[in-house]
Parts: structure tokens; C-alpha cells; sequence
């Protein structure tokens, strides 16, 4: 069942995660409270996303809480302030606070609200955040059907964050959670928030943002004209930062074309190496194939011996080399040696490619005939490596 919530708390810790759901009327009434260890190394989507698990799916508004985000204040010249384009003031804060920050104002988003403002000088109080971070947390509320409302700093003490997250009493998160909620709805000025917004279209690159942030610093820099030569080297410095976020812009471009060079490159070789791995493993495969069927032609040749065999021939000597098996032997008469030939060219069929004698000689002795018969295999079917092998028999002499 899912419980009707309104507001839901989400405060992050270096160790611990907290959950508090609370009434949208300001009732007093608690709704759900849960306390997590924080996984180390999470970020603070992960950290959300672990929150919103353990407990009932949200229905309302989701406000995350957390130190990970910079808040300071950022005073400017009152002079400087009316110099300062329409629309522009987020991005002039965020360069005047990016010293302190260490954030970058083309990769961020802030929220800021009013300090005070007295003849002179204009304060106000920034809570600022890399845009991935938004980003990670916007994604993760989005998974679990809800929208951030809000993204801010907890602004608390080491001690006061140790009071909050390590008491065993939940009174202590749940008590902080709903005084921060109850300060914002009451007065929206009171605490600043970043809030969620559609990521700029694509015309907005950085170099647009540049050409932005030029204007501002011109108009900035006739502003501190006025007030004098310590406020005209101010402009300098804010100008020659510029000048540097250029550069870094210009670099940037520069590396991601390298980047996507590179990638390009490594594609290309990684598909040679696919290509020469197939042509291996097939030539592999055939010499597999043919080394297989070498194995067998040995027996091959020895059981068609073993069919021709009868009383007219006697095998002495066989010898088989490569493509080449050489028979040796004793026959009673030239004939049947030229029979023996015939019914092994049978016999064999397809494995040999030529069946001949190489020598026939009538033995004076003894009157039988000595042949040597060479038998040429198929190419292709006997391994270059095969080994030599050699059958070799003795027969008595025949009495005249």
C-alpha cells in the first residue's frame, strides 16, 4: 500500500543516511523515520536512492540535505550589482564565490537568497553544487516517481553533525529534519535551496556562457572605474580569470577531438585484431582438421594391404613419407605384381593420386620377382609434420 506522504527529508552524512516523511500540515505527526549506514565511496544519487528504498514509495515533495554541497556568503558592490545583465546574477555569484568554492561556474548550479543590502554592498547567503551531483540526485528521486523540491547544505558543526546522525534517540535527526522544513515553508527567503531545473538547451555551450560572463566582467569593470584604482586591479584579476576559463574552454574542446581520435583509432584496431584472431582460429581449426585425418591414413594403407594380401606377393618392407608409401616385397611372377598394383589403386580410391612401380627384378637365386611400388598420396591429406614410418619383414628363400 502506498502511504500518502508529503514532504520527505533525506539527510546525508559521511557515515549514515536519515529518512523522515512528514504531513504537509504542520500537525506534528511523523510519518516514517529510518536511519541508514552510508555505503563507502557512495555518491549522493547512491545515497538517495538507499534512502528512498527503505521505507514507504514516496507521494510529495523531496528536500536532500547534505555537507557534500559549498555554503558561504558572496558580497558584491552595489555598483557592480546594477551593472550586472538580467538573468545573470546566478552566474556572476558563482564566479565571485568559485575562489572560496572551488567549484566551476559553467559546471554548477546554486541558490542564494538575501542577506542584506546597505548603501554600499550586497550579501547574500549561496548554497552552491557541481551539476552532476543535481543531476545524480535529481535521477535517483525520478526512479522512484518523485521530484526534488530542493537540494541544500545542512550547515552544521562537526559536533552538531555527530549529535545528529550518532544519537541513538531518532528524536535527534527527525527534530533537526522538521525545524529545517518548518523554517523553509514559513519563510522561502530564510534558507537557500538549489531546485531542480531542465539542463540548458544546446545553444547554451560553454562559449556562449563566455561570452555571457564577458559582458558581465565589462560591465564590471566600468562599475570599479569609477570607485577607483583598487577596484579597477579587482576587475583585472576577475578578467584574467576569464582570460584562463577561455583557455581551459578552447583546451577542452581541443582534448575531446583528441579523445574521440583515439577512440576511433582504438575501434579500428580492435577490429584488425577481431579479424586476424578469426583468420588464426580458423586456420587452427584446419590444421586440426587435416591433422586428424592424417592420423588415420597409416591404418588406411595397412588394412588395404591386409585385403590384397594373398600367396602370389609377400610384403618385406613398408615405408611411408610424407605423401609417399613405398612397398617392398616378393612375388612369384610379374604378374602378380601388376595384380597387387591394380587391386590397391582399388582399394585405396580417393586417398592416392598415383600408384606405380618404381622397381621390378627376376631374383636368379631363386627365380621370384623383387618389387619396390610407390604409392603417392592425395595432396592435403597427410600433415607436413607426419612422421616417417617403417614396416619392415623377412621371408626365407623359396627352394628351387
Amino acid at each position: 500500500m502506498i502511504i500518502e506522504t508529503h514532504h520527505t527529508m533525506i539527510l546525508i552524512g559521511d557515515e549514515s543516511v536519515a529518512r523522515v516523511d512528514l504531513p504537509a500540515e504542520n500537525s506534528g505527526d511523523l510519518i516514517w523515520s529510518s536511519r541508514l549506514e552510508r555505503p563507502e565511496y557512495s555518491g549522493l544519487g547512491e545515497s538517495v536512492a538507499l534512502a528512498l528504498a527503505d521505507g514507504p514509495q514516496i507521494s510529495g515533495r523531496v528536500w536532500v540535505l547534505t555537507e557534500e554541497v559549498w555554503s558561504g556568503t558572496v558580497t558584491l558592490e552595489n555598483e557592480i550589482v546594477k551593472a550586472i545583465p538580467a538573468g545573470q546574477l546566478d552566474l556572476t555569484l558563482a564566479l565571485q564565490a568559485e575562489e572560496e568554492s572551488g567549484i566551476s561556474p559553467f559546471d554548477s548550479r546554486l541558490g542564494h537568497v538575501s542577506l542584506s543590502n546597505s548603501g554600499r554592498k550586497a550579501t547574500w547567503w549561496v548554497v552552491q553544487a557541481e551539476q552532476t551531483q543535481l543531476d545524480d540526485v535529481a535521477q535517483a528521486i525520478s526512479r522512484c516517481s518523485g521530484g526534488l523540491s530542493g537540494l541544500g547544505a545542512m550547515n552544521l558543526s562537526p559536533d552538531q553533525l555527530i549529535a545528529v546522525f550518532e544519537d541513538e534517540d531518532p528524536l535527534a535527526y527527525t527534530t533537526f529534519a522538521r525545524q529545517w522544513l518548518e523554517n523553509r515553508l514559513t519563510n522561502a527567503n530564510s534558507i537557500p535551496v538549489i531546485e531542480k531545473q531542465d539542463r540548458v538547451e544546446e545553444s547554451a555551450t560553454p562559449f556562449r556562457n563566455a561570452l555571457i560572463v564577458t559582458a558581465i566582467l565589462l560591465a564590471t569593470t566600468a562599475a570599479m572605474q569609477v570607485h577607483g584604482e583598487r577596484r579597477l586591479s579587482e576587475s583585472k584579476a576577475v578578467l584574467s580569470r576569464m582570460v584562463q576559463y577561455e583557455k581551459q574552454l578552447k583546451k577542452d574542446l581541443d582534448r575531446s577531438e583528441s579523445v574521440a581520435r583515439l577512440a576511433l583509432d582504438a575501434q579500428k584496431e580492435r577490429e584488425a585484431l577481431q579479424k586476424r584472431e578469426v583468420q588464426r582460429l580458423s586456420t587452427i581449426q584446419r590444421r586440426q582438421s587435416e591433422w586428424l585425418a592424417a592420423t588415420k591414413r597409416p591404418s588406411q594403407v595397412l588394412k588395404a594391404l591386409e585385403t590384397t594380401a594373398d600367396k602370389s606377393h609377400w610384403i618385406q618392407r613398408i615405408e611411408l613419407n610424407h605423401r609417399e608409401v613405398m612397398l617392398s616385397g616378393l612375388a612369384i611372377d610379374c604378374l602378380s605384381v601388376s595384380k597387387l598394383l591394380a587391386r590397391l589403386e582399388t582399394e585405396l580410391g580417393a586417398l592416392v593420386s598415383e600408384v606405380q612401380p618404381a622397381e621390378m627384378e627376376v631374383l636368379s637365386s631363386n627365380g621370384l620377382v623383387q618389387f619396390e611400388l610407390k604409392l603417392v598420396l592425395e595432396e592435403g591429406l597427410i600433415a607436413p609434420s607426419t612422421p616417417q614410418l617403417v614396416v619392415q619383414g623377412r621371408i626365407a628363400n623359396r627352394a628351387h
